[in-house]
């Protein structure tokens, strides 16, 4: 929470120079550090947007509240009975791996849990091709195995 909570305080700071502070490649980088790894190289366009949509959220404020209040848990994750890929990023400050993993590695049936080495909390901005492939190759690899499984008699 300290990570989301910190991050809304400067984006709302620094939304009056977001154009000025975004124009550098190293201030992309520091600025969104909490969320990705290589804030470098998102486009400075694309980085302002990012701080006026973190600054124009609507459901930040509820969010902050379920996560400290406990009231937003996770259930039924033994039930899932599909395949299932968790990936989680190496260096996540926002839902770090050691606090937020465990859980999903142990209660998920069959998941198949990656951890993305250099990665943050947006692996589609920090890897995009590492993302795509991994989602493509477990789709393929999951069709093939629904697809050599034997049919069942209803």
């Amino acid at each position: 929470v300290k990570w989301f909570a910190r991050n809304q305080k400067l984006a709302k700071a620094s939304l009056p120079r977001a154009k000025q502070i975004m124009r550098r490649p190293g201030a992309r980088r520091i600025a969104l550090r909490d969320v990705m790894t290589r804030g470098d190289q998102v486009p400075a366009d694309e980085a302002v947007a990012l701080v006026r949509s973190s600054v124009a959220c609507t459901v930040v404020d509820e969010v902050f509240a379920t996560i400290r209040s406990g009231t937003g848990l996770m259930r039924d994750l033994d039930k899932i009975d599909c395949p299932v890929l968790v990936c989680w990023g190496s260096k996540d400050r926002i839902l770090p791996l050691p606090k937020h993993g465990p859980r999903f590695r142990d209660e998920i049936p069959g998941v198949e849990f990656r951890v993305w080495k250099g990665v943050g909390h947006t692996p589609m901005w920090d890897d995009p091709g590492l993302v795509a492939g991994t989602i493509a190759d477990f789709a393929t690899a999951a069709e093939s195995k629904r697809a050599a499984a034997p049919v069942s008699a209803a």
